[in-house]
């Protein structure tokens, strides 16, 4: 999909009054978008309005897709229609029209070739780059300068280490590596292919990379595949990561078990939290410590980055004196605001940022569920509900809901602007309900939730004993619209502690008490890969590429886990 001049100019004078400030541009992408995306990183959200739609637009475009199948810019701008009166919404649904006809108008087999320019020094650390998947292309980013040319067919594809990129060359085959000009563009590229790839199957090259980096002199790099009309078969391969994790990296800084991990929304700095009753702030590439964050006089068990990065929640077991639920300045380390002070504050949790980082959702063990107000720290609205202790909450990426998972064994989705209790899964939580599965280990209790990126599946993962006395805890996956249970995955031993969903694959994460953390293919049910820590898993989290995955475990450890082949 292109825009062209005259589009552009269509949208910019149609968005221009709605986007007058920081505040409007992120409030509309992210209900567009929802949080951790590369197009966040990449725009600067103060800059003049005529320079930013365009910068907007042009991101969006590369961007492609959103995991519910819809090009981004379309979903921006429905997002706006829902703001705006009837003569605005009728040149949002005439500009909606014009893209769309774009859109089938370009339905050709495109080829394009993808220059990713970064050191290599930085290239070394191939954790960082990510298959970012549009609706025409796999590409390699990160947050970095993306150059998209259009390139010769090629039936197989290849992934291309740059070794030489020099201006203006001729087309000349007998040059010592290939050189080829592309159309209406004065770059060229000399390279060397050094690593194919099926067309039928995209291999994993991560393995290989640090010797080839050396090796070749690498500048740059890219990768090439042909774009076809249907690219329903290669989106199937690509959205499952191309690789299995591997455990590249452990940390031991903590003095005991570690019950909580959160990463930036950067994907720069990892927070911990533990039995110790510290946090912990890393550099998730370098695994360096940056500081120690002390104030709690419990075990930390909730820890939480805000949308912007800038704040994390952390909370705790039972408090004395003070509240247990604090706000940290990320940058500094000290504490900004602690929320809930009173005599004696009961064990929180789980903490959650909601996708505008105006609100915090906390879990109780008596039972609620506390929405605050960040701007004055006061409580805004309790969700009650649940029978017993409240364990796990989630926010939909587009914020339109929250999910919850008790003791209790029910899933609760809450409307939690007005508090209305939309649905409950897994079972009634009615007072006989709730002391059932108290006190009847087959009913089980709910310890983790995890929403899908497109919030159209809640995964909910706990406790489950068989008639006869054996563990097999079910993760259940649930219809958000309908509440239908969808699937069921079983093969863990014990109590499932965690769930985390990829960010751009169709993979979820489950850890528990059996000391395995399963990577399972959550749309077909597949069993991917079992990893073993050796430990009770207490917590996960993927980075916002989904190449690393971080585990917090009770021997203290963190692991950190990358995508290799």
């Amino acid at each position: 999909m292109s825009v062209n001049s005259e589009l552009m100019q269509k949208i910019l004078h149609l968005l221009r009054p709605l986007m007058e400030n920081e505040s409007q541009r992120r409030g509309y992408l992210f209900r567009a978008l929802g949080t951790n995306t590369p197009v966040q990183y990449r725009l600067a959200f103060n800059t003049p309005t005529n320079d930013f739609i365009p910068n907007l637009v042009n991101e969006l475009v590369a961007y492609g897709e959103t995991s519910s199948g819809k090009p981004a810019l379309c979903a921006l701008l429905e997002v706006v229609r829902e703001d705006v009166g009837n003569d605005i919404q009728v040149q949002i649904d005439n500009l909606l029209e014009q893209i769309n006809t774009s859109q089938v108008g370009n339905q050709e087999p495109e080829h394009i070739l993808t220059q990713v320019f970064k050191t290599a020094p930085l290239l070394d650390d191939w954790h960082q780059l990510e298959t970012k998947l549009n609706n025409w292309l796999a590409q390699v980013s990160f947050s970095i300068k993306i150059h998209t040319i259009q390139a010769e067919y090629n039936s197989t594809g290849a992934i291309i280490f740059v070794n030489f990129v020099e201006q203006k060359i001729k087309y000349d085959l007998n040059l010592p590596l290939k050189a080829r000009v592309f159309h209406g563009l004065n770059d060229a590229i000399v390279y060397k292919e050094i690593y194919k790839f099926s067309s039928t199957q995209i291999k994993s090259w991560t393995s290989n990379v640090t010797s080839l980096l050396i090796g070749f002199g690498v500048f740059a790099v890219v990768i090439f595949q042909p774009i076809k009309k249907d690219f329903s078969e290669s989106k199937k391969r690509v959205d499952i990561l191309d690789g299995r994790y591997r455990n590249i990296n452990t940390i031991k800084g903590h003095s005991d078990s570690v019950l909580c991990v959160a990463i930036s929304p950067d994907g720069k700095i990892l927070a911990s939290g533990g039995r110790d009753r510290t946090i912990k702030l890393w550099n998730l590439t370098t695994v360096e410590l940056l500081t120690t964050l002390t104030g709690h006089s419990s075990p930390v068990l909730a820890v939480d980055f805000s949308p912007d990065g800038q704040t994390l929640a952390s909370a705790s077991n039972m408090e004395f004196q003070d509240g247990n639920i604090k706000l940290w300045d990320a940058g500094t380390g000290r504490i900004r605001q602690t929320l809930g002070s009173s005599l004696v504050a009961l064990q929180t949790s789980c903490v959650a940022f909601s996708p505008d980082g105006q609100t915090l959702a906390t879990a109780h063990f008596d039972a609620a569920i506390r929405l605050w107000h960040l701007s004055n720290g006061k409580e805004l609205r309790t969700l009650r509900g649940h029978g017993w202790d409240v364990n796990s909450v989630a926010f939909s990426r587009d914020g339109r809901f929250l999910v919850s998972g008790g003791v209790d064994g029910a899933i609760m989705i809450w409307n939690w602007r007005n508090g209305e209790r939309i649905r409950t899964l897994n079972r009634p939580a009615d007072f006989f309900g709730s002391m059932l599965s108290f006190f009847d280990r087959s009913v089980g209790s709910i310890r983790s939730v995890a929403i899908s990126p497109d919030g159209q599946i809640i995964a909910s993962g706990g406790t489950s004993v068989g008639d006869n006395g054996v563990s097999n805890p079910p993760i259940k996956l649930w219809n958000t619209s309908t509440g239908e249970e969808i699937r069921i995955l079983t093969g863990h031993t014990a109590s499932v502690q965690a769930i985390a969903f990829s960010s751009t694959a169709k993979i979820i994460a489950s850890g528990g008490e059996d000391n395995t953390i399963r990577i399972w293919n959550y749309q077909t049910g597949e069993l991917i890969q079992t990893l073993e820590p050796q430990s009770l898993v207490n917590s996960l989290v993927f980075s916002p590429h989904a190449k690393i995955l971080v585990s917090g475990t009770d021997d203290s450890k963190i692991r950190i886990w990358g995508v290799s082949s």
